[in-house]
């Protein structure tokens, strides 16, 4: 993210930063009066500072990167998910990936029996399964196959249903 998510866009003559897309977009070009940076460790370093009040250091962002770090403070990765504009939790390496939905676009674009199918195995737990996949799976099926797995699980999820129901 450091290398090629860290772009900013600022004024070629105040060198006022410039945030809004729809403003940098409307003055393409040689003729733009905008320039793109790309922000260094220790920009980035002293907006979190400015940002959060802690302290932080080059080196803490450089071993982020590299991973070494793996349990940075939350008000860090609040404020860097701020200065990437992002959901902090993706740079949580403690949180699952399987907490963040998928793309709604990927899930649309599914038939009906292919969604029912997606819904399901997220029912009962196969939550690291994406909708393309569903899609990719079922490609050249026929409905009947469809709806074979359907009824599997449609049972598991009933299963699952009955099991906390009856649990005290």
């Amino acid at each position: 993210m450091i290398e090629t998510e860290s772009r900013f866009w600022i004024r070629k003559d105040d060198r006022s930063p410039v945030v809004d897309p729809d403003v940098i977009a409307a003055a393409p070009g040689r003729a733009s009066p905008y320039v793109s940076k790309t922000s260094t460790v220790p920009q980035i370093v002293e907006w979190v500072r400015a940002r959060t009040g802690l302290t932080m250091t080059k080196s803490s962002l450089y071993n982020l990167r590299e991973g070494k770090n793996v349990t940075p403070r939350t008000a860090i990765l609040t404020a860097l998910g701020e200065f990437w504009r992002i959901d902090p939790r993706l740079l949580d390496p403690t949180v699952p990936a399987s907490s963040f939905p998928y793309p709604d676009t990927e899930a649309s674009q599914l038939d009906p029996l292919e969604q029912r199918t997606y819904d399901l195995m997220r029912e009962v737990g196969l939550t690291s399964v994406r909708p393309r996949e569903v899609a990719n799976t079922f490609q050249g099926s026929t409905d009947a196959d469809k709806l074979q797995l359907l009824g599997i699980l449609e049972a598991m999820a009933q299963h699952r249903k009955t099991e906390h129901h009856d649990k005290p």
